[in-house]
């Protein structure tokens, strides 16, 4: 909610709402977009709470935990638009679900540890891999997979 009101409010700093459908609307809409995003993002940090994007529900550290879904892909998208950080590892990973959200996800193999108030937007494959086995694009897409949410509470 907290996040709304600064969106708001920075419309109505920058004044620069507009209707007419022509290509100012349309570089509006995608200023407005990369401005909520990066409210979002500034807020969490505020908050000292981070938003990552994760391929496998991994506890990083002792805690309390809440995981949910599975998430609609529109859900999914809603819970992205306040910015994210990207631990997805491996590429086709990052390029399917890119695809599936419509929201550029970058491949990024670094070492997360959530903090309480970190959330992770999670793409979990329910069955489970051969050994060693590394999907490609192509086969990934083929798979069930689920979108979950999962949170540290403390």
């Amino acid at each position: 909610m907290l996040t709304n009101l600064l969106n708001v409010y920075f419309l109505r700093i920058v004044g620069l709402i507009s209707t007419n459908g022509n290509n100012r609307s349309k570089i509006f809409s995608k200023n407005v977009g990369d401005a909520n995003a990066n409210l979002g993002l500034i807020f969490r940090k505020q908050m000292n709470m981070v938003l990552y994007i994760i391929n496998t529900p991994v506890l990083t550290e002792y805690g309390l935990w809440e995981f949910s879904g599975p998430l609609t892909i529109n859900d999914a998208r809603s819970i992205l638009e306040t910015g994210f950080v990207s631990a997805i590892g491996h590429a086709a990973s990052a390029n399917v679900l890119s695809q599936i959200l419509n929201v550029p996800i970058p491949a990024n193999r670094i070492h997360i540890k959530m903090q309480p108030g970190d959330q992770a937007l999670i793409l979990r494959l329910p069955q489970r891999l051969p050994e060693g086995k590394v999907l490609d694009e192509t086969e990934l897409k083929t798979l069930n997979f689920e979108l979950g949410l999962l949170k540290r509470l403390k």
